[in-house]
């Protein structure tokens, strides 16, 4: 079974603390799940790509890990992720 999520959430990136729009998709029978972040924040993405640790926080504070999928260019403000672990839903 497949849950569609879209929320205002934060990514916190070695330490730092960036708002964004979290789109991903939970895939409760293959156990795993991923999607994108989008930031007004400039150079998101690249600062994702080259962070050492980087997790995704929901409104009602639950966390989880997040790991990069794909290249980050500098100026970009959108960027796909796996999540790692439980999905913070």
């Amino acid at each position: 079974m497949t849950s569609n999520y879209d929320s205002e959430a934060h990514v916190v990136i070695d330490g730092e603390e960036i708002p964004v729009r979290a789109t991903f998709t939970v895939d409760t029978i293959n156990r795993r799940w991923g999607g994108t972040v989008e930031s007004e924040h400039p150079g998101f993405a690249f600062k994702l790509v080259n962070g050492q640790r980087a997790s995704l926080r929901m409104p009602d504070g639950k966390t989880a890990s997040i790991v990069p999928a794909g290249g980050g260019q500098l100026g970009t403000t959108r960027a796909r992720f796996h999540g790692s672990g439980m999905p913070p839903v």
